[in-house]
């Protein structure tokens, strides 16, 4: 039992364990890659069947995206993000909760121009958010990509909504073990 080598009394068990998670992970990488979760949205490859989930012209498409979005009172402190794409027109900005390949299933919201009171930019660490207030309702939006949420609140400026400075980072809420938690 002296003679053996530390790796040899455990069997070089823990080689084994790296090489079974490289096993595992660089497939499951290879998968996301393939099937597109990874794949940035682009008006030329997917405007056409956004644009119709959307209800909105082809032509009029001007922005798409993955996001993240959320809607309730603008009192709350924490709202229940949903995974997404964000649709920008002419007329309104349009969230849909779902998937590829047909962003349907799930919640869609549109926001007309003419019906935003205020929009407020804000940003905790590298997470950058538009809020849009319509009523006493915010909608949070959280695009992938910093130019692409730098890009959205600057549309909503453009069709001279009143800039505001807005009370709270709206983090999300999530459950630990069946609790809710708000983060930020």
């Amino acid at each position: 039992m002296g003679s053996e080598e530390p790796n040899d009394r455990f069997g070089g068990g823990h080689r084994r364990l790296r090489m079974k998670l490289s096993d595992f992970f660089v497939p499951a990488l290879a998968l996301c890659f393939a099937t597109g979760c990874a794949t940035p949205l682009s008006i030329p490859r997917d405007g056409e069947r956004l644009a119709k989930v959307a209800d909105v012209p082809m032509a009029d498409l001007q922005f798409i995206s993955h996001c993240g979005f959320a809607e309730g009172p603008a009192r709350w402190k924490s709202l229940d993000f949903r995974d997404g794409v964000i649709v920008v027109s002419p007329e309104s900005i349009q969230l849909l909760q779902g998937s590829r390949p047909t962003f349907s299933g799930g919640r869609h919201i549109v926001i007309p121009f003419s019906s935003m009171n205020r929009v407020a930019f804000r940003h905790w660490g590298r997470v950058r958010q538009v809020q849009v207030y319509v009523g006493d309702r915010v909608v949070a939006i959280e695009v992938r990509k910093k130019e692409g949420t730098e890009y959205v609140f600057q549309t909503i400026k453009d069709h001279a909504i009143p800039v505001w400075e807005g009370e709270r980072f709206y983090g999300m809420t999530i459950g630990i073990w069946g609790v809710p938690v708000s983060l930020p």
